[in-house]
């Protein structure tokens, strides 16, 4: 062993000895990691958790694992489209309909018990639909709009598919089909109804006036609305007020004319078949839809 050798070797047996009166004399104290501790406010302890800063604080996420996983994660299921409608009526009848145009959304009644609902597409801002008391006066299966429609030339090709009758010119030859509304049930004489359509943005006005309805959802709804059905529109849109009994006063009133008129047609010389006519009227033969236009 050369001088330099023998130098270190002597440090290193002091260090030694240095440390081992520290441990003797208390100066020094390791702490077992299984040693329970009794403070305040905290029972049973352990060493451990006292200096994990995840123990005292509940914010702290628990450290991601190690080494990280290999596999991918589960792909993510796509979005459930979203649902238009909702029936549950089969062997009832619709005897209210009230639909928001607010909201885009129709309701239908059968009493006081809601039976099926639906998403529909009111009038745009420059076509609105009207708001008010309204009755389904009309119910045709295929309806064709004699207003809106398409324009095609002489050789069948479209050259309009968004055309108004009487204001887009058809071209010589030409023609205009009229866009078809099925299961149509109209509201009002100046041509608003309710029937199957295209609701392109759910919950946003589409139509010019009309209230389009899902086409399944059409089908059925015509198929147990019947005549005279009550609908009542709320939202925003011109207000028709009570279009309804309007109508109402209208058709007895003129039930009332054609009284008149006859009981006058009967009371007239040499009218006997009138007179019969008359007659069976009053005692009942004839109903009001029967009579009127």
């Amino acid at each position: 062993m050369n001088n330099k050798q023998a130098i270190f070797s002597m440090r290193g047996g002091w260090i030694g000895a240095l440390m081992l009166c520290a441990l003797l004399s208390g100066c020094y104290e390791t702490l077992p990691m299984d040693k329970v501790y009794a403070e305040p406010g905290q029972d049973n302890v352990l060493a451990w958790q006292i200096a994990d800063p995840a123990f005292d604080d509940p914010t702290l996420e628990a450290p991601l694992p190690w080494p990280p996983s290999q596999q991918a994660p589960p792909p993510q299921e796509a979005a459930a489209p979203r649902k238009l409608y909702e029936w549950h009526g089969d062997g009832r009848k619709i005897t209210r309909i009230v639909v928001d145009t607010n909201e885009q959304r129709a309701v239908f009644y059968d009493g006081n018990e809601v039976i099926g609902w639906s998403t529909v597409a009111t009038g745009l801002a420059n076509h609105p639909t009207p708001t008010g008391e309204f009755e389904v006066i009309e119910k045709v299966v295929d309806k064709y709009s004699n207003l809106y429609g398409r324009i095609y030339n002489r050789a069948g090709r479209l050259v309009n598919s968004s055309a108004r009758q009487g204001r887009d010119p058809i071209p010589a030859g030409g023609r205009f089909a009229g866009s078809p509304m099925p299961h149509w049930m109209r509201m009002t004489h100046d041509g608003i109804g309710i029937h199957a359509g295209p609701i392109p943005r759910p919950g946003s006005p589409a139509s010019h006036g009309c209230i389009r309805l899902p086409n399944k959802m059409a089908e059925t709804v015509y198929q147990h609305t019947p005549m005279r059905t009550q609908v009542t529109v709320v939202g925003n849109g011109p207000d028709y007020g009570n279009y309804a009994e309007r109508l109402r006063q209208q058709r007895d009133e003129r039930i009332r004319q054609r009284q008149a008129a006859q009981l006058a047609e009967a009371a007239a010389p040499d009218s006997t078949a009138d007179s019969l006519d008359a007659a069976a009227y009053e005692g009942g033969m004839f109903s009001e839809d029967e009579v009127v236009d």
